[in-house]
């Protein structure tokens, strides 16, 4: 959504968000010398998302701050939030969802794993297997928020579907900010990221072209081969993304 702001203030938002939910607490940002030593560079450091919201995942700050804008536009009413996942979306939609008060429907493709599935239950949710595969599972997803009147809430958009996508994307700002926060004047050179279903990498970038423009660093986003969608769809370059037809194993 080309209006939404992913700039300073829009994260200061999202971490002030963040900050007043049970168990906040910023992630460390760990420093790797000895491998840096190794490679031969300057510093490399990690910001180590095992440590958010218990969830050992950062997917929490996107759905959980893209549901409170839902639910801020909806009034006080109960609502079923509904999405599909290969695992950490489903499981923070699922936590963020019980943690305003709200239930969840989680669809998985159907070789998802048992230990994914059971750790969504967990959460409060209603987890359910779609024959398929991932995007198999999001349609399904559409499909059945039309039919039942339940809010989606999906981490990937399509045309017409961008505004939820893009509160995701504005959640994952607190990760960023947190870790530009936490260096102090040492602003890095290289940020490494991982692709998925593009999201994040777009958050990141957004809010280091905003905050530093031309000296902002150079960003790379990394892939499995085996779930290549992001440089299929650069190389294809068209208005739909591609569909892959192989079913990735990955623990990316």
């Amino acid at each position: 959504d080309a209006t939404m702001p992913f700039d300073v203030a829009a994260a200061m938002q999202t971490h002030a968000f963040h900050s007043d939910l049970p168990g906040y607490v910023p992630t460390p940002l760990t420093h790797l010398s000895e491998l840096a030593a190794e490679l031969g560079v300057g510093g490399l450091v990690v910001k180590d998302e095992a440590h958010r919201f218990g969830l050992e995942a950062f997917k929490a700050l996107g759905a959980s701050w893209a549901i409170s804008r839902v639910v801020e536009r909806s009034g006080e009413r109960p609502l079923t939030f509904i999405t599909a996942t290969d695992g950490n979306h489903g499981r923070a939609v699922a936590w963020a969802a019980a943690r305003l008060g709200h239930a969840s429907v989680v669809y998985l493709p159907s070789e998802a794993s048992d230990a994914r599935l059971e750790a969504i239950v967990r959460l409060g949710a209603q987890a359910i297997r779609v024959e398929g595969t991932y995007d198999d599972a999001v349609e399904r997803a559409r499909v059945d928020a039309a039919a039942n009147g339940w809010e989606l809430l999906q981490d990937m958009a399509w045309p017409g579907y961008e505004r939820v996508p893009s509160w995701v994307m504005q959640g994952y700002l607190t990760l960023i900010h947190e870790a530009i926060e936490q260096l102090g004047e040492e602003l890095p050179t290289h940020v490494f990221v991982q692709c998925g279903v593009g999201s994040f990498a777009a958050s990141v970038t957004a809010y280091l072209v905003e905050r530093f423009g031309a000296e902002r660093p150079a960003v790379f986003v990394v892939e499995p081969e085996g779930a290549g969608c992001g440089m299929a769809a650069m190389e294809r370059n068209e208005a739909s993304p591609p569909r892959l037809d192989n079913t990735p194993h990955t623990f990316m």
